[in-house]
């Protein structure tokens, strides 16, 4: 009897103190992040294929995203427009820079001076990955932002011309 009673006694010890332990983890389980990764292995990709990981931020490309120690992502990047590069920066003769798009549509790249003035437009048709070259010979030296546009969404860079 006294083996019987001791038993249960330890069964719903047992039970209590593991169903804690279980719902504190459960708790602090987060259906994102991989909480649990113990190693990562290093990134040497810096090509811009942008993904958007479940936490909602676009990661430079898949590589990136593994970094995060995320459990799931789409392969475009979180916001509707971004500017990812402009290169060389500062410049004093040819910038190159990248826009890209979650879907394809109309977009439109301004480039304003420090005072808020137009410097340089263009429009770019149905597009989605566009990456091109500008010629900023003929402009001041000074700070400059990039503005890309499209569908109301918008992304802004900010270069210098020397």
């Amino acid at each position: 009897m006294k083996s019987i009673s001791r038993f249960l006694a330890i069964a719903i010890f047992s039970i209590l103190a593991f169903s804690g332990s279980a719902t504190k983890t459960y708790a602090q389980f987060n259906a994102c992040k991989d909480t649990l990764q113990v190693y990562v292995a290093p990134c040497y990709d810096t090509s811009y294929n942008p993904v958007c990981g479940c936490d909602q931020q676009t990661y430079m490309n898949y590589c990136a995203w593994s970094q995060a120690s995320l459990f799931s992502f789409t392969p475009r990047a979180c916001e509707e427009i971004t500017i990812p590069h402009i290169y060389p920066n500062p410049s004093s003769t040819w910038m190159n820079y990248r826009i890209y798009l979650k879907q394809q549509e109309d977009a439109f790249v301004y480039i304003y001076d420090e005072y808020g003035r137009p410097k340089y437009y263009h429009f770019f048709e149905n597009a989605l990955d566009v990456s091109t070259q500008i010629d900023v010979t003929t402009l001041p030296s000074g700070a400059y932002i990039m503005l890309a546009v499209a569908n109301g969404h918008f992304a802004a860079k900010k270069f210098i011309k020397y």
